[in-house]
């Protein structure tokens, strides 16, 4: 029986000297399919552009699949592949993180293979679920940190079936699939709730901030310990923390974010006090909104002074803008703090210290770049005034009962219901 192919996938391809030691062949991230090795040019410190490499490389692969056709075909002839490939060729252009439905896709692939749309089924789609739930996270690495792996849950894959069936829909739309097919989905998980109070906001930005790098000393009196220096490697995360949480802001936002304005980048403007979080001549998401936000004074100044103190970017880390998921990780970890967070909780914080405060909602949902419907779903508990006319309507009952209590008589009839009772 042949062994299964796998699918494609990313190797940092080693180094390779020369005969004699000359010349030779550096490290690259090359992309391994069906036997074949394919470039992406990227070295071994360029990760991130690697994988967008990929990520191009699989939307080329998935789009290559595509059959036009426009004669209505049953669902027994129209396979999935080519369902998933036409809605990649509809959508790569209109989202803003292509690479992850190319994910998405390869995910469904590997599960549904050659199959065609007939295959989707309550009993498939519960299968493909189980396949996704209760993996360890690709990114865990517990040899190292000594911490058991997170495992995935049932979100992955329902946001997999979600891509699923809009690509059937599409499918439909163009006359391709002449029926709508079903795709069940998993219930959805209950919303992350953890929020931050200030003082847990405060010893995360002082960790941020004092927090030294540590160096083995290899030779000298002290060789073999460990010793702090002077860097503060973990520095841009207190910005990243001051501004995400007193703006809001989502978190790629954020990290981009520069001083001055340039092309496909936010931009802070502090001479008028306003957050760009849309890079300028793009637009808004249907699901995401990036509304300009106006500053406190006090983020202000600190913004300026990171600006006059030779600062182009918000964030950043050896003058380029950072995506500090590592660093924000690291500083979670030192702080000990007794719940999951991620970089996204800031917002979440955002939302519920406003509520707490009590911000009018519509005032809220504005700034935030959310639907009010949004906001009074997940954070609306928070609001001071959220149905307490309610609770009090009903305690006023309660009390105005209690004040006055029915006594019993000896005939039988209350004090104050004494009118005569009628025979039966």
């Amino acid at each position: 029986m042949p062994r299964e192919q796998k699918p494609a996938r990313l190797w940092l391809r080693p180094a390779r000297k020369g005969k004699g030691g000359k010349g030779g062949r550096p490290a690259v991230y090359v992309i391994l399919d069906a036997g074949k090795q394919h470039s992406t040019g990227c070295g071994a410190g360029d990760r991130d552009a690697a994988e967008k490499a990929y990520a191009a490389y699989v939307l080329s692969k998935a789009t290559k699949a595509v059959v036009r056709q426009s004669k209505r075909r049953p669902a027994h002839e129209v396979t999935i592949a080519e369902v998933l490939a036409r809605y990649m060729t509809v959508k790569k252009d209109t989202l803003a993180r292509p690479e992850e439905l190319g994910q998405s896709v390869e995910r469904l692939l590997d599960f549904f293979g050659e199959g065609t749309c007939e295959d989707i089924s309550t009993v498939t789609c519960a299968e493909f679920v189980r396949s996704r739930t209760g993996v360890p996270w690709k990114s865990a690495k517990p040899e190292r940190t000594g911490n058991a792996p997170r495992l995935t849950t049932s979100a992955g894959a329902l946001r997999d079936l979600q891509n699923l069936r809009a690509a059937i829909n599409v499918a439909v739309k163009d006359k391709i699939l002449s029926e709508v097919v079903h795709v069940e989905m998993p219930e959805e998980n209950a919303g992350r709730e953890e929020w931050l109070t200030v003082e847990q906001v405060e010893r995360m930005c002082t960790i941020a901030r004092e927090t030294l790098e540590q160096q083995r000393r290899h030779r000298g009196a002290m060789k073999g310990q460990t010793l702090p220096t002077k860097k503060r490697p973990l520095a841009h995360i207190e910005r990243f923390i001051r501004v995400a949480v007193q703006t809001g802001t989502r978190t790629s936002a954020v990290c981009q974010a520069s001083f001055v304005r340039e092309p496909g980048r936010p931009w802070v403007d502090l001479e008028n006090g306003l957050f760009y979080r849309k890079p300028p001549g793009t637009v808004d998401k249907k699901n995401k909104k990036y509304p300009p936000a106006p500053l406190a004074p006090s983020l202000v100044e600190e913004l300026t002074a990171w600006r006059d103190g030779g600062s182009k970017y918000v964030v950043e880390l050896h003058g380029k803008p950072v995506n500090c998921r590592t660093g924000y990780e690291r500083v979670v970890e030192i702080a000990a703090l007794e719940m999951h967070i991620v970089r996204h909780s800031l917002r979440h914080t955002a939302a519920t210290w406003m509520m707490q405060d009590g911000v009018d909602l519509a005032e809220a949902a504005g700034y935030l770049g959310m639907t009010v419907e949004t906001l009074m779903k997940r954070y609306a508990h928070h609001h001071p005034a959220h149905q307490r006319k309610a609770a009090a309507a009903l305690a006023k009952r309660m009390n105005r009962a209690n004040a006055s209590p029915t006594i019993p008589k000896e005939n039988g009839v209350s004090e104050g219901n004494e009118k005569e009772l009628e025979p039966l």
